[in-house]
């Protein structure tokens, strides 16, 4: 009978411990989710504020882009991208262009006069060579990175981006809503390494690379319209 108990208690301390495993891992993904998807966010938030700058002439809205992209930060080299595959949609959405805080801070210095502005632009300018100074810990070569991009109805797109060694990599995608997206991560052999494939049109992939060299984020389009999305790295 001892024996017995001693066992029940060593099983109950077993599955105590995996469900707290399961626990942390699900809190870690949560975390991780989290974390990525608020510099989507925020990245989406300087592309509203830049183009609101740039169509009504406000250089504080200039200026608050720039401020935003600082503190993520985005690096300027973009994600490799493949030929898309699928049906080209008969209408088509404004393109999003690219931001650079160094543009959007000297055009808002064009647009304004304001003292206070063009202290906060060398205020900006002075945070962004500091943190360019600063060793970054992200997954991808180089530094975080994000875009902006669409994918045809029923098709997919193809983006590759080099990844650390025995570093977290994490992938966001968030679409306009829609329709269903999935993502798929692929390693330079194009072996499956991990996917997000719920009926959703956010997803989000991790893992830990063995060894640095590139990987590919495939995003495919279930849905019979096109996808507006946004892709991040961290």
């Amino acid at each position: 009978m001892k024996k017995l108990m001693i066992f029940a208690f060593a099983m109950l301390a077993m599955v105590s411990c995996q469900k707290s495993a399961q626990q942390a891992n699900v809190a870690d993904k949560d975390a991780a989710a989290t974390m990525v998807n608020a510099s989507v966010s925020n990245w989406e938030l300087a592309q509203r504020l830049a183009n609101y700058g740039y169509e009504n002439e406000a250089a504080g809205a200039l200026v608050e882009a720039a401020d935003i992209l600082v503190s993520i930060p985005v690096v300027k080299a973009e994600i490799g991208k493949e030929e898309p595959v699928g049906t080209a949609p008969t209408e088509t959405k404004a393109e999003k262009a690219p931001l650079s805080v160094d543009k959007l801070l000297a055009d808002a210095s064009e647009l304004t006069e304001d003292a206070a502005i063009l202290s906060r632009i060398e205020s900006i300018k002075g945070r962004q060579a500091m943190m360019a100074e600063m060793e970054g810990t992200r997954g991808a070569v180089g530094g975080a990175q994000v875009l902006s991009d669409m994918v045809y109805s029923n098709g997919e797109q193809m983006f590759f981006c080099d990844f650390y060694a025995h570093q977290v990599a994490m992938v966001a995608l968030v679409g306009d809503g829609d329709s269903d997206l999935d993502l798929f991560i692929y390693d330079q052999n194009m072996n499956l390494v991990t996917e997000d494939a719920g009926y959703d049109f956010d997803c989000l992939c991790t893992w830990t690379p063995a060894w640095t060299g590139r990987f590919y984020m495939k995003v495919v389009n279930r849905g019979n319209v096109y996808n507006r999305f946004t892709l991040a790295t961290n």
